[in-house]
């Protein structure tokens, strides 16, 4: 039985006076509460309770995996940004980046920037010896 037929009967019994009027909503209310009485929209009496589809699902977990995945990655940078070892090496790579730069500097004459050049290198391979790593 539907839940329109089920409603449509309660009111019949209402109407020939077998119930009272609150007995008629507390009986109308348990069968509106069932999970079955959720029904198509074009059915009298529906009511069609809120949920979410599958794809819905899928797209809000796919969301919430990567936004987890995002606060991670953040987490451990903060970590590694606050160990003393990272922040020198990347201030030592920061130098040879700025000792490069000048070195190409058009206002030097030869001499001068095959000078900065060797500093450059020295550099280098100072940071390769400490950290066991290119620059």
């Amino acid at each position: 039985m539907s839940t329109a037929d089920e409603l449509e009967r309660l009111a019949g019994l209402k109407a020939q006076g077998h119930l009272t009027e609150a007995e008629f909503v507390a009986e109308k209310r348990k069968i509106l509460d069932r999970p079955e009485a959720v029904t198509s929209p074009g059915e009298v009496g529906s009511r069609q309770k809120p949920g979410m589809g599958a794809g819905l699902k899928f797209i809000l977990w796919i969301v919430g995996l990567a936004a987890g995945g995002f606060v991670a990655l953040l987490i451990f940078g903060f970590i590694l940004q606050q160990d003393p070892e990272v922040r020198q090496k990347g201030r030592d790579r920061d130098a040879i980046a700025e000792c490069w730069k000048q070195q190409e500097r058009k206002s030097f004459d030869p001499a001068t920037q095959r000078f900065i050049a060797g500093a450059c290198e020295s550099m280098e391979a100072k940071f390769r010896q400490r950290y066991s790593a290119e620059p």
